[in-house]
C-alpha cells in the first residue's frame, strides 16, 4: 500500500519564498503526481530548480513509511506489536508455568 498523502515541511515556505502562487502550487502538484507515480507536468522556472530537491523529501517519506509498514506486518505475523509490559508480563508467566 503506497503513502496517501505528501509531507510539506514548514521549511518549504522559506524556501519557495520566490515563487509565485502558480508556481508553487505547479510544485505541489508535480510532487502529488511524482508521489502517485504518475509523470508531473513540465515545470518552468524555480519550481524546475526546486522539484529535485523536494522530491529527496517524498522518497526519503516514502522509505520510511514502507519500512514502518514492513515492520506492522512482521509484528502481525508474530501475533501483534508486544510491548515491553507486555514482554515482561509474557516472561513472569512463562516463569511460572516453570
Amino acid at each position: 500500500m503506497a503513502m496517501q498523502y505528501v509531507k510539506v515541511f514548514y521549511d518549504w515556505k522559506e524556501q519557495t519564498a520566490e515563487l509565485t502562487d502558480e508556481e508553487f502550487g505547479s510544485l505541489i502538484r508535480a510532487l502529488i503526481c511524482y508521489a502517485n507515480e504518475e509523470e508531473p507536468e513540465e515545470l518552468t522556472g524555480a519550481a524546475r530548480i526546486l522539484f529535485p530537491m523536494f522530491r529527496r523529501f517524498v522518497d526519503w517519506e516514502t522509505e520510511a513509511y514502507e519500512k514502518k509498514v514492513k515492520q506492522c506486518r512482521a509484528a502481525g505475523s508474530k501475533g501483534g506489536r508486544a510491548t515491553q509490559a507486555n514482554a515482561k508480563r509474557n516472561q513472569a508467566n512463562q516463569a511460572k508455568k516453570k
